[in-house]
């Protein structure tokens, strides 16, 4: 299924690097620094705001700048929070600027890298900013692998997954890595491994990529948009078998 790949693009947060623990370090730290009390189970409320607002951003509906606008309001608002969240604006700044410290990978993804580093290009496809991602990479001692010229974000492009000049950008950028003498890359040959339905497997199975949905949720194989995955996979381990 997988022996005509030349190129293997990654998710970073939640592929990667585990979001809901960089989310909470960062949010720790964002609260004690304005004196907001931390509230218990705070990833219960912070993701599916989040999320949703994500996916939004995914259909183009909303902009980065509207995620930075409201997210923490609408968090804190749900939390019960009202006067905190007067201050919502300034919790996100303090939170998008501690989550470019917050590195912790998910389990296997170092041993991931390691095992296919030699066999493919390794490239990173990310709905984020440049800077804070690479710093992330690099924190976690993962940038080695893949290389700076090969980390493509959101931010940086002006486009986010899935929408398709996202990875018409991707694309023309690692064909500019290749070797002169090399094939110019096609969609087909590259795999895309990434958590999310919409933004990763969506968008790169429409773009004609080859994709590995990383279901680190179990959701299973019945979940709408599952069927554009060529492989399911519940742990990171499982993708060396595959390549």
């Amino acid at each position: 299924m997988f022996d005509k790949i030349r190129v293997i693009m990654l998710d970073v947060d939640d592929t990667l690097l585990d979001f809901n623990l960089c989310m909470l370090h960062a949010a720790k730290e964002s609260f004690d620094k304005l004196g907001f009390p931390f509230p218990e189970d705070l990833d219960k409320t912070f993701h599916p705001i989040n999320d949703s607002l994500w996916r939004e951003l995914e259909k183009g509906n909303i902009t980065i700048d509207d995620i930075h606008a409201n997210r923490w309001k609408r968090i804190l608002l749900a939390l019960g929070m009202e006067e905190e969240a007067k201050r919502g604006a300034e919790l996100e700044k303090e939170f998008v600027y501690r989550l470019r410290f917050a590195a912790l990978p998910v389990e296997g993804a170092r041993e991931l890298l390691d095992y296919l580093e030699g066999r493919y290009i390794l490239c990173v496809g990310s709905n984020g900013p440049i800077d804070q991602q690479l710093r992330r990479l690099t924190d976690a001692d993962m940038i080695s692998f893949i290389g700076e010229e090969r980390v493509f974000t959101s931010g940086e492009i002006g486009f986010s997954k899935p929408q398709k000049p996202f990875f018409d950008v991707c694309l023309d950028r690692l064909n500019g890595t290749l070797n002169p003498a090399e094939e110019p890359l096609r969609p087909e040959e590259i795999l895309m491994i990434g958590d999310s339905l919409t933004a990763d497997i969506g968008g790169a199975h429409d773009y004609g990529m080859k994709t590995i949905w990383y279901d680190h949720k179990h959701k299973g194989a019945q979940t709408p948009g599952a069927e554009k995955a060529d492989v399911r996979v519940e742990d990171l381990a499982d993708i060396m078998a595959l390549l």
